[in-house]
């Protein structure tokens, strides 16, 4: 199955708001790596609250599919379910990696 198209909702775009959302997901790595660690550390309950942020900044800046897994892992996290908390990162890092890819527009111009 394919993977669903990580990219942000160009309806909701405008060309002050491409700057934000570039920033957003420059910011993402770091993100990312902060819930790789507390997961490592076990530490679910700050593994749900950056999952929370994420989900809601996701949504806010035009990525349903951030949004959706953020929320998805969220819930692992309220059910203390760790293994399926893993799985659900790995997805999400995927998702992250694969928009911080696209969102250079260096990249982009080169493609």
């Amino acid at each position: 199955m394919a993977e669903p198209d990580p990219g942000p909702d160009r309806s909701r775009q405008h060309a002050g708001f491409a700057d934000v959302v570039l920033e957003f997901v420059q910011g993402l790595e770091q993100r990312v790596q902060s819930m790789h660690t507390a997961l490592d550390a076990s530490d679910l309950d700050a593994l749900r609250v950056a999952a929370r942020q994420l989900k809601d900044c996701g949504g806010g800046y035009g990525y349903p599919v951030l949004s959706e897994r953020a929320s998805e892992l969220e819930a692992c996290c309220r059910e203390g379910a760790r293994d399926a908390c893993r799985r659900v990162l790995d997805d999400l890092t995927r998702i992250c990696i694969r928009m911080m890819a696209t969102a250079d527009p260096r990249k982009r111009q080169s493609s």
